[in-house]
């Protein structure tokens, strides 16, 4: 247990020395470097974090002092790591006095947000006295990135965690979309020159004597601000142009929907395209394509659509499909017609005359006109051709 217990504490103490090295490197070392060892320092990756150090200060050839560099090697060694590698740092305790001044400004709103977006950090982490906000304009190391830097500066007390803190504030500020190097000192982590000159320009986001009070700040009242990258020298108070722009062709397919209202009512524009970000003039033409379309559809017939059957004319005599059939008489079929209505059949074995099936006016295939032609023409015929004769055996003969 007590072993246990020594090593908890040793670790402890690790991570606040590494976060005291780290401290005193900000401003000369890239602030992307110095938020990834201290992410690292914070998940007890200590190894990590000191040769990351180590290896950014000897491939940006930046001149550190003698005792930074004393305490580099005795850190690495620790970490069992190569301790060989604080050798091959760049000492210049010249240098790094002469080197250039950095400049802040606390204009432009650098607190914006903040608060907002760390409240529940805030009240979570122990011993947190302050936090301010700052603009840096000068670059840092020697892979700057992106100019102006947002600089948070946060103050805890006795019983705060440097280390902690610094991880639990960057990556929640990260998780709002707000882009800023954060700062912890205070009793166990002493501000530097660099951080000095910080606090000077910087603006107060939130005090814990004002939060215990229940006394709302002015930067904690205003919503987080978008993650669009913005220039520092507008004002966010301002509407940008950007901003603007959509409003009025949001107008403009209103207008045309007054139009459209004499043919159909409209409908309800749908949210995804209402905010698609299509230009004007492209929305407008959608708006009519969509209503012609509309028209179109309702203009369609609803009943089912039966598929027209074969014209070929096909004679009573074939052996068609029934697929072939047609309800209609063939030319042959007029032909016999008018042929037996001219006087010129010639009666059947069955007492029909010729050319003519008895079997004719029920046929499914004729329709009624053809049907009652046919019973006109049997009626006719019956009256021209009389009683058959018959033999003395009571059989018909042929006529």
């Amino acid at each position: 247990m007590e072993v246990r217990e020594g090593q908890r504490r040793g670790s402890t103490d690790m991570a606040l020395r590494l976060h005291n090295m780290l401290h005193s490197f900000a401003g000369r070392l890239d602030d992307s470097a110095l938020r990834r060892a201290r992410e690292l320092v914070a998940r007890f990756r200590h190894d990590e974090a000191a040769e990351l150090v180590a290896g950014v200060l000897i491939a940006g050839e930046l001149p550190v002092r003698g005792a930074e560099r004393d305490e580099l090697a005795a850190v690495l060694e620790l970490c069992g790591s190569d301790s060989t590698l604080a050798d091959l740092v760049t000492v210049a305790d010249t240098a790094v006095e002469a080197a250039p001044v950095h400049h802040f400004t606390g204009d432009q709103h650098p607190g914006q947000g903040i608060a907002y977006a760390l409240d529940g950090v805030l009240r979570a982490l122990p011993d947190i006295r302050a936090v301010h906000a700052v603009w840096r304009t000068t670059r840092a190391g020697a892979a700057a990135g992106p100019l102006p830097q947002r600089v948070v500066l946060v103050e805890v007390g006795r019983h705060g965690s440097a280390p902690a803190t610094a991880y639990r504030v960057d990556d929640q500020l990260r998780r709002a979309g707000i882009r800023a190097v954060v700062e912890v000192g205070g009793v166990a982590a002493g501000w530097t020159t660099y951080h000095r000159q910080a606090l000077d320009a910087a603006v107060p986001v939130w005090h814990a004597a004002q939060a215990a009070t229940g006394e709302p700040s002015q930067q904690h009242a205003m919503p987080p601000p978008e993650p669009a990258h913005t220039p520092v020298t507008e004002s966010p108070a301002e509407t940008s142009p950007v901003d603007e722009s959509p409003v009025e062709p949001r107008e403009r397919p209103r207008k045309l929907a007054a139009r459209h209202a004499a043919v159909e009512p409209r409908q309800e524009r749908d949210p995804a395209e209402e905010d698609s970000g299509i230009p004007p003039n492209n929305l407008l033409m959608f708006d009519s394509e969509r209503t012609q379309r509309r028209e179109a559809v309702s203009a369609r017939p609803t009943e089912r659509v039966v598929p027209p059957e074969p014209s070929e004319p096909v004679g009573y005599g074939d052996e068609e499909a029934p697929a072939e059939r047609t309800n209609e008489l063939s030319s042959a079929d007029v032909r016999q017609l008018r042929a037996a209505l001219a006087g010129e059949e010639v009666a059947t074995p069955d007492g029909w005359p010729t050319g003519i099936d008895p079997d004719a006016v029920d046929d499914p295939r004729l329709n009624e006109r053809d049907r009652g032609l046919l019973r006109q023409l049997h009626a006719e015929l019956a009256k021209r051709e009389g009683p058959a004769p018959t033999d003395p055996g009571g059989n018909q003969t042929a006529g």
